[in-house]
């Protein structure tokens, strides 16, 4: 062996006599730190380049640009000791040297149960194949507009949940909504802009042809209801049945423009 006079007494090459490559034999280490801390070595048995923390401790290790001068400059990756060998990365750009948690491993016995979690955003360029569950503490956001789609025609997902009262908005200004309404125990389509009126339009065929679509409005004030149908003209609603309400049910009106 070729020790030093002392413990960190002496120095293998200088800043301008370096030493060319070192050669280290299979299953031998390199130990850091004067208890030996942490060892880096070939494995063979795992056939693998191993850095292990000395028994009972956690291993961590910073990785710096720049010599961490600077907030953001330095990267942690640390595995916890113990059972459940939980593994985070975070980083300093909050405060220099106070290391955040961006990314929490944690494993499992059974793989499927085991776990990642994300303390920000996640943006996936491809595709997210996921085979178990999802769950979300936040909103699930498009990343503009009208981006984004919700299945395919050839992938359709097999049902959608809504709890009571949560509702489907439609339109870029959310000018519909769509929900089942606990107070009034019944679904319920709705209008979603003050003072406008409500307008829905059912139709057969993809509306190819004139007569293919039935058009149902609600007026803003007095609440006059219309069924329109477009027979005439494709997309030229002609009223055909207008109902008229009354605060006197009796005194309610019923109309229709053709024969009855």
């Amino acid at each position: 062996a070729i020790n030093p006079d002392t413990s960190g007494g002496a120095d293998l090459g200088t800043s301008s006599l370096e030493w060319g490559d070192v050669y280290v034999a299979d299953n031998k280490f390199v130990n850091f730190g004067s208890d030996q801390d942490v060892l880096i070595g070939w494995n063979t048995t795992r056939t693998g380049l191993d850095i292990s923390a000395t028994e009972g401790a956690a291993l961590t290790l910073y990785l710096s640009a720049d010599q961490g001068d600077d907030a953001g400059d330095e990267w942690k990756l640390n595995i916890a000791n113990g059972s459940d060998g939980v593994l985070t990365l975070g980083n300093d750009l909050r405060s220099a040297g106070t290391h955040d948690t961006l990314l929490t491993i944690t494993p499992h016995s059974t793989v499927t149960s085991s776990s990642v979690a994300f303390a920000g955003g996640i943006t996936v360029a491809g595709t997210m194949a996921v085979t178990g569950d999802v769950t979300f503490t936040g909103d699930i956001l498009s990343n503009a507009s009208g981006s984004t789609t919700i299945g395919s025609a050839s992938a359709e997902f097999a049902g959608a949940y809504f709890t009571d009262n949560a509702d489907i908005f439609f339109g870029a200004d959310q000018d519909y909504t769509f929900d089942y309404d606990t107070t009034r125990t019944a679904m319920k389509l709705e209008s979603n802009v003050e003072a406008a009126p409500f307008n829905f339009v059912w139709t057969a065929d993809q509306n190819d042809d004139a007569g293919d679509s039935w058009r149902w409005n609600i007026a803003n004030d007095g609440g006059v209801m219309t069924l329109l149908n477009d027979i005439h003209t494709a997309d030229t609603f002609v009223i055909h049945v207008t109902f008229t309400p009354h605060a006197t049910v009796a005194s309610s009106i019923v109309a229709f423009a053709g024969a009855v």
